[in-house]
Protein backbone atom coordinates (compact mmCIF):
# COMPACT_ATOMS: atom_id res chain seq x y z
CA UNK A 1 0.00 0.00 0.00
CA UNK A 2 1.46 3.68 -1.01
CA UNK A 3 1.90 6.60 1.26
CA UNK A 4 -1.74 7.70 1.12
CA UNK A 5 -0.83 11.01 2.47
CA UNK A 6 -0.45 12.99 -1.04
CA UNK A 7 -4.63 12.71 -0.70
CA UNK A 8 -4.94 13.94 2.38
CA UNK A 9 -5.16 10.90 4.61
CA UNK A 10 -2.69 10.52 7.55
CA UNK A 11 -0.35 7.51 6.99
CA UNK A 12 -0.49 3.68 8.70
CA UNK A 13 1.58 0.91 8.39
CA UNK A 14 1.88 -2.57 10.02
CA UNK A 15 4.20 -4.15 12.45
CA UNK A 16 4.30 -8.37 12.66
CA UNK A 17 0.48 -8.18 10.79
CA UNK A 18 -0.88 -5.76 13.22
CA UNK A 19 -2.73 -2.26 11.83
CA UNK A 20 -2.04 0.70 13.67
CA UNK A 21 -3.77 4.17 13.87
CA UNK A 22 -2.54 7.40 11.85
CA UNK A 23 0.72 8.67 12.68
CA UNK A 24 0.96 11.66 14.79
CA UNK A 25 2.18 13.80 12.16
CA UNK A 26 1.76 17.61 10.70
CA UNK A 27 -0.48 18.53 7.67
CA UNK A 28 0.93 16.58 4.28
CA UNK A 29 2.58 19.79 2.91
CA UNK A 30 6.00 19.16 1.29
CA UNK A 31 7.63 16.15 -0.25
CA UNK A 32 5.26 12.63 1.21
CA UNK A 33 7.28 10.64 3.94
CA UNK A 34 7.54 6.97 3.65
CA UNK A 35 5.42 5.20 2.34
CA UNK A 36 4.05 1.71 3.41
CA UNK A 37 7.04 -0.38 1.38
CA UNK A 38 9.45 1.50 2.78
CA UNK A 39 8.08 0.57 6.38
CA UNK A 40 7.70 -3.09 5.15
CA UNK A 41 11.29 -3.00 3.91
CA UNK A 42 12.74 -2.05 7.43
CA UNK A 43 10.77 -4.24 9.46
CA UNK A 44 11.53 -7.12 7.08
CA UNK A 45 15.57 -6.26 7.62
CA UNK A 46 15.19 -6.06 11.37
CA UNK A 47 13.34 -9.24 11.56
CA UNK A 48 15.89 -11.08 9.58
CA UNK A 49 19.09 -9.30 11.40
CA UNK A 50 21.56 -10.94 13.62
CA UNK A 51 23.48 -7.34 14.35
CA UNK A 52 21.52 -3.89 14.46
CA UNK A 53 23.30 -1.10 15.40
CA UNK A 54 20.91 1.82 16.18
CA UNK A 55 23.06 5.60 15.99
CA UNK A 56 22.42 8.76 16.52
CA UNK A 57 24.24 12.15 15.94
CA UNK A 58 26.88 13.67 17.62
CA UNK A 59 26.51 15.50 21.00
CA UNK A 60 22.69 14.02 21.01
CA UNK A 61 19.71 15.57 21.91
CA UNK A 62 16.60 14.29 23.81
CA UNK A 63 14.84 13.74 20.07
CA UNK A 64 18.29 11.86 19.11
CA UNK A 65 18.87 9.81 21.78
CA UNK A 66 15.43 9.19 22.72
CA UNK A 67 14.84 8.10 19.64
CA UNK A 68 17.76 5.40 19.44
CA UNK A 69 17.05 4.60 22.99
CA UNK A 70 13.36 3.64 22.26
CA UNK A 71 13.95 1.72 19.47
CA UNK A 72 16.76 -0.55 21.35
CA UNK A 73 14.58 -1.02 24.73
CA UNK A 74 11.49 -2.49 21.92
CA UNK A 75 13.92 -4.55 19.90
CA UNK A 76 15.45 -6.34 22.99
CA UNK A 77 11.87 -6.64 24.45
CA UNK A 78 11.45 -8.66 21.50
CA UNK A 79 14.20 -10.63 21.75
CA UNK A 80 17.27 -8.73 19.37
CA UNK A 81 20.38 -7.34 21.17
CA UNK A 82 20.52 -4.05 19.32
CA UNK A 83 23.84 -1.82 20.23
CA UNK A 84 23.22 2.42 20.64
CA UNK A 85 26.09 4.26 20.10
CA UNK A 86 26.78 7.53 18.64
CA UNK A 87 30.25 9.06 17.35
CA UNK A 88 31.80 11.09 20.23
CA UNK A 89 34.72 10.29 22.11
CA UNK A 90 34.47 10.36 24.95
CA UNK A 91 30.95 9.89 24.69
CA UNK A 92 28.97 12.15 27.28
CA UNK A 93 25.29 11.75 27.80
CA UNK A 94 23.87 15.18 28.96
CA UNK A 95 22.86 15.79 32.83
CA UNK A 96 19.64 16.48 31.47
CA UNK A 97 19.23 12.84 29.68
CA UNK A 98 20.84 10.84 32.46
CA UNK A 99 17.33 9.90 33.56
CA UNK A 100 16.24 7.75 30.07
CA UNK A 101 15.73 4.14 30.36
CA UNK A 102 18.15 2.18 27.99
CA UNK A 103 21.64 3.87 28.87
CA UNK A 104 22.79 0.66 29.29
CA UNK A 105 22.20 -0.40 25.81
CA UNK A 106 24.76 2.31 25.16
CA UNK A 107 28.37 1.41 23.38
CA UNK A 108 31.65 3.22 22.53
CA UNK A 109 31.67 4.05 19.19
CA UNK A 110 34.57 1.96 18.59
CA UNK A 111 32.20 -1.19 19.48
CA UNK A 112 30.22 -0.75 16.32
CA UNK A 113 31.50 -3.03 13.49
CA UNK A 114 33.52 -1.91 10.68
CA UNK A 115 30.77 -3.11 8.63
CA UNK A 116 27.60 -3.35 10.05
CA UNK A 117 24.82 -5.66 9.17
CA UNK A 118 21.98 -2.94 9.32
CA UNK A 119 22.59 0.41 10.91
CA UNK A 120 19.48 2.53 11.86
CA UNK A 121 20.37 6.09 12.31
CA UNK A 122 17.59 8.50 14.11
CA UNK A 123 17.72 12.19 13.62
CA UNK A 124 20.82 12.58 11.18
CA UNK A 125 20.26 14.73 7.94
CA UNK A 126 23.86 15.02 7.00
CA UNK A 127 26.53 11.64 7.64
CA UNK A 128 28.67 14.34 8.51
CA UNK A 129 27.49 14.53 12.01
CA UNK A 130 27.93 10.60 12.80
CA UNK A 131 31.35 11.81 13.33
CA UNK A 132 33.41 8.50 14.27
CA UNK A 133 30.92 6.36 13.12
CA UNK A 134 30.16 7.89 9.33
CA UNK A 135 32.75 5.72 7.96
CA UNK A 136 31.11 2.78 9.41
CA UNK A 137 27.37 3.34 8.36
CA UNK A 138 29.08 4.30 4.71
CA UNK A 139 30.26 1.12 5.04
CA UNK A 140 27.06 -1.25 6.27
CA UNK A 141 25.61 -3.47 4.20
CA UNK A 142 22.11 -2.05 4.43
CA UNK A 143 22.16 1.61 6.23
CA UNK A 144 18.55 3.09 7.14
CA UNK A 145 17.61 6.20 7.78
CA UNK A 146 15.07 7.77 10.38
CA UNK A 147 14.78 11.83 10.39
CA UNK A 148 12.02 14.64 9.70
CA UNK A 149 14.73 17.49 8.86
CA UNK A 150 14.24 18.74 5.28
CA UNK A 151 17.74 19.47 5.33
CA UNK A 152 18.62 15.46 5.23
CA UNK A 153 21.09 14.97 2.56
CA UNK A 154 19.60 11.53 0.92
CA UNK A 155 22.28 9.63 2.20
CA UNK A 156 21.43 5.66 3.34
CA UNK A 157 20.11 2.86 1.46
CA UNK A 158 16.31 2.93 3.02
CA UNK A 159 15.27 6.49 4.01
CA UNK A 160 12.30 6.25 6.17
CA UNK A 161 12.09 10.70 6.03
CA UNK A 162 9.24 12.91 6.82
CA UNK A 163 10.00 16.75 6.97
CA UNK A 164 5.99 16.77 8.30
CA UNK A 165 7.08 15.17 11.44
CA UNK A 166 7.39 17.60 14.59
CA UNK A 167 9.98 14.88 15.56
CA UNK A 168 12.27 11.52 14.77
CA UNK A 169 10.46 10.39 18.09
CA UNK A 170 6.85 10.42 15.80
CA UNK A 171 8.50 7.83 12.96
CA UNK A 172 9.89 5.59 15.83
CA UNK A 173 6.35 5.29 17.17
CA UNK A 174 5.14 4.40 13.91
CA UNK A 175 7.89 1.73 13.92
CA UNK A 176 6.83 0.61 17.26
CA UNK A 177 3.20 0.64 17.16
CA UNK A 178 1.46 -2.52 16.91
CA UNK A 179 4.44 -4.68 17.73
CA UNK A 180 4.78 -6.50 21.25
CA UNK A 181 7.26 -3.76 23.04
CA UNK A 182 6.27 -2.84 26.31
CA UNK A 183 5.07 0.79 26.22
CA UNK A 184 5.87 1.75 29.47
CA UNK A 185 9.44 1.21 28.55
CA UNK A 186 9.75 2.90 25.90
CA UNK A 187 7.27 6.25 26.69
CA UNK A 188 10.08 8.63 28.33
CA UNK A 189 12.43 7.89 25.57
CA UNK A 190 9.47 8.88 23.34
CA UNK A 191 8.04 11.43 25.34
CA UNK A 192 11.17 13.51 25.49
CA UNK A 193 12.25 13.53 21.67
CA UNK A 194 8.71 14.77 20.97
CA UNK A 195 8.84 17.68 24.10
CA UNK A 196 12.08 18.38 23.49
CA UNK A 197 11.88 19.15 19.73
CA UNK A 198 8.43 20.28 19.63
CA UNK A 199 10.32 23.37 22.40
CA UNK A 200 7.62 21.28 24.89
CA UNK A 201 4.63 21.48 22.75
CA UNK A 202 5.21 25.34 21.79
CA UNK A 203 6.39 25.13 17.86
CA UNK A 204 4.18 25.45 15.07
CA UNK A 205 5.48 22.23 13.96
CA UNK A 206 2.97 21.14 16.86
CA UNK A 207 -0.69 19.76 15.85
CA UNK A 208 -3.51 18.12 17.57
CA UNK A 209 -2.31 14.99 16.67
CA UNK A 210 1.17 15.18 18.39
CA UNK A 211 -0.83 16.20 21.71
CA UNK A 212 -2.14 12.73 20.79
CA UNK A 213 0.73 11.22 20.66
CA UNK A 214 1.37 12.54 23.87
CA UNK A 215 -1.27 11.18 25.96
CA UNK A 216 -0.76 7.94 24.51
CA UNK A 217 2.62 8.09 26.46
CA UNK A 218 0.92 9.86 29.26
CA UNK A 219 -1.23 6.89 29.41
CA UNK A 220 1.21 4.42 30.02
CA UNK A 221 1.99 6.23 33.30
CA UNK A 222 5.07 8.01 32.98
CA UNK A 223 5.66 11.62 35.23
CA UNK A 224 5.78 14.04 32.47
CA UNK A 225 6.08 16.78 35.33
CA UNK A 226 9.68 15.27 36.30
CA UNK A 227 10.54 14.83 32.36
CA UNK A 228 10.25 18.52 32.27
CA UNK A 229 11.78 19.17 35.09
CA UNK A 230 15.11 17.69 34.02
CA UNK A 231 14.80 18.72 30.83
CA UNK A 232 13.99 22.58 31.67
CA UNK A 233 14.03 23.66 35.25
CA UNK A 234 17.65 21.80 36.41
CA UNK A 235 20.71 23.67 35.79
CA UNK A 236 24.01 23.14 36.66
CA UNK A 237 25.67 26.04 39.26
CA UNK A 238 28.28 26.58 36.62
CA UNK A 239 25.82 27.51 33.75
CA UNK A 240 24.05 29.71 35.73
CA UNK A 241 27.04 31.70 36.27
CA UNK A 242 27.89 32.08 32.21
CA UNK A 243 23.91 33.21 32.45
CA UNK A 244 24.36 35.68 34.83
CA UNK A 245 27.73 37.25 33.10
CA UNK A 246 26.01 36.80 29.85
CA UNK A 247 22.44 38.99 31.10
CA UNK A 248 24.85 41.63 32.38
CA UNK A 249 26.21 42.47 28.92
CA UNK A 250 22.79 42.00 27.75
CA UNK A 251 21.94 44.80 25.19
CA UNK A 252 19.10 45.98 23.63
CA UNK A 253 18.94 46.36 19.87
CA UNK A 254 15.54 48.28 18.44
CA UNK A 255 16.64 47.81 15.01
CA UNK A 256 15.87 43.84 15.01
CA UNK A 257 12.49 45.59 15.96
CA UNK A 258 10.70 45.70 12.16
CA UNK A 259 11.89 41.75 11.38
CA UNK A 260 10.64 40.48 15.35
CA UNK A 261 7.40 41.82 14.41
CA UNK A 262 6.74 40.84 11.01
CA UNK A 263 7.43 37.33 12.65
CA UNK A 264 2.93 37.51 13.77
CA UNK A 265 1.40 39.06 16.17
CA UNK A 266 2.15 38.35 19.81
CA UNK A 267 6.13 38.95 18.91
CA UNK A 268 8.62 41.27 20.79
CA UNK A 269 9.20 44.05 19.07
CA UNK A 270 13.00 43.94 20.41
CA UNK A 271 15.53 41.77 20.56
CA UNK A 272 17.54 41.20 24.02
CA UNK A 273 21.44 40.31 22.55
CA UNK A 274 22.79 38.28 25.98
CA UNK A 275 26.81 37.98 25.54
CA UNK A 276 29.39 36.11 27.41
CA UNK A 277 33.20 36.32 26.73
CA UNK A 278 35.27 32.54 26.83
CA UNK A 279 37.25 33.82 29.69
CA UNK A 280 34.15 34.60 31.74
CA UNK A 281 32.75 31.00 30.30
CA UNK A 282 35.80 29.36 31.45
CA UNK A 283 35.72 30.68 35.11
CA UNK A 284 31.97 29.74 35.19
Amino acid sequence: MSDPRPTGAPATTTVAGAPVVPSPRSAPTGPPGPTEQDWQRLIAAIGHAVSIDLVCHVLPDGDALGSALAAGLALRSLGHAPRVSFGDDPQVVPESLGFLPGLDLLVPARAVPERPELMITFDVADPQRLGLLRTKAEAARLLAVLDHHASSTGFGGLRLIDPAAPATAVLVDELLRGSACRWTATSPCLYTGVATDTGSFRYAATTPATHELAARLLATGLRHDLISRRLWDTQSFGYLKVLAAALERAELDPAAAAASASSGPGCPARTCWPTASRRRRSRA
